[in-house]
């Protein structure tokens, strides 16, 4: 048995700390189903140290809907940004940066599947979160408005 494994049933959050890790650097890597694999590993483990609604687990959820959504498989990427998107509104509040990254992922997610009309509220509300806490010029605000005028103009 390797290592990991026995030491996934000690409860230490650092394992699933060293999954998820390790999935960033697989994502990276564009090894997605190495990646999917070991956000699921972390997701699993993180879940049985914290509460459901616990920051690290809404991270872990977004981490692996965006592993599932980059390999083309948007079914089973929605129901984990849903869920994300969720956690992180109720742990971190509505107006949290957080929050606008999720949206933004899930809009995205949307837009490719040319559901233009649920995509653009979630990219405008995107927008309004990055713009409360971000610079005019920063790029993440031109992305996302990018990102919304092409929904506009697909619709």
């Amino acid at each position: 048995m390797p290592i990991y494994e026995r030491l996934s049933d000690s409860g230490d959050p650092t394992i699933a700390e060293i999954f998820s890790s390790l999935g960033e650097i697989y994502l990276e890597q564009e090894k997605y189903q190495q990646a999917e694999t070991c956000y699921r590993q972390a997701l699993t483990l993180f879940e049985q140290v914290y509460e459901p609604r616990h920051p690290v687990i809404a991270q872990s959820l977004n981490r692996l809907a965006a592993t599932c959504y980059l390999q083309g498989n948007l079914v089973a990427a929605e129901p984990l940004y849903l869920c994300a998107l969720k956690n992180f509104e109720e742990i971190l509040g509505p107006e949290h940066i957080g929050v606008a990254q999720c949206l933004e992922n899930l809009a995205a997610l949307y837009a490719d599947q040319a559901r233009y009309g649920e995509a653009q509220p979630l990219y405008q509300r995107a927008l309004l979160i990055y713009q409360q806490h971000l610079e005019p010029a920063h790029p993440q605000i031109q992305t996302a408005y990018e990102a919304y005028q092409r929904c506009q103009r697909a619709n």
